[in-house]
This record gives C-alpha cells, structure tokens and sequence, in this order.
C-alpha cells in the first residue's frame, strides 16, 4: 500500500478537516473568549492574601498555595495554606469567605475595640487573626480553636 493511500484511509475515518480561520477571524474568536471571563483582564485578582493584625504586623500568603478554607458559621475561618494555618475569628464571616473562595480578597484586618463599635451590625467583624507554621510543627501562635476554654468563674 503506497503512502497516499494510507493517507486517504486516515482522512476518511477522521472526517473533513475544518478551514483555517482568515486572519482577521482569530482576533474575533480571542475577543470572544475573553469576553466570557468573569473578570476583565486589565484588572487582575490579587496574587496574595494579605493578614494585619492589630499589632501591626502583616504577613501573606500566595493564592496559590490555598489549600483549604474552613468557615464555620458563627465565629471562625480557617485558611489552611500549603506551611501554615490561619485562624480568623471574628462575626459575621460569610462575606469575607466568598471574597476568599473566589480568590478576590486582597487583604483580611484585625480591627480593634473602638472599630468594631462603629461597625454595622450585618458587616464582617475580625477579632483576631491566629497563625500557626506547619513546616516546624510548632505554632508562632495557637490558632483560635486550639485554646482551651476557660471555665465560668476562673
């Protein structure tokens, strides 16, 4: 069997093959597609995830090392990033949870006393931010869930 026959059988299985789009066709179809994306390109979603505490000091994480959020409805999210975890408890989370799962939060603030006076009743509350390192397998700080409870009256 010569090489051009072999050819016309595979053609013949795989079908027609579909033209090549004219060139001012594969700027339309580019166009169309990003048209689709839920967020425009010029306007990019953060890299990081960015943590203040009330002592001033902030840290962050890259986005793409996110493994896992936790949102537990009354008090708590808990951010597992690929070496560490982060503890935020506050009131009112939901919010701060959807920014976090579409990766579209930039930064999540401890706020203070008279802060949390002046916020509204239905807006997200922090009261406070808890990270631990998991690469060492100890804890800079031990995260909300972790502390023991005090017993009324101690």
């Amino acid at each position: 069997m010569d090489p051009k026959e072999v050819f016309e059988r595979k053609a013949r299985r795989i079908g027609p093959m579909e033209p090549r789009p004219e060139p001012g066709r594969l700027e339309s179809v580019q166009e169309a597609i990003f048209e689709r994306l839920p967020v425009p390109i010029s306007d990019p979603l953060p890299r990081a995830l960015e943590f203040r505490r009330k002592t001033e000091s902030w840290f962050s994480f890259p986005y793409h090392c996110l493994m896992n959020v936790e949102y537990c409805p009354h008090d708590r999210l808990v951010l597992t990033f690929s070496t560490h975890v982060v503890a935020v408890t506050g009131r009112n989370l939901q919010k701060i949870y959807q920014t976090i799962q579409k990766q579209s939060c930039e930064r999540v603030v401890e706020m203070d006393r008279a802060t949390r006076m002046a916020t509204a009743e239905e807006e997200p509350e922090i009261h406070a931010i808890d990270v631990a390192d998991l690469r060492k397998g100890r804890a800079k700080a031990k995260p909300q869930a972790e502390r023991t409870p005090k017993e009324p009256g101690s």
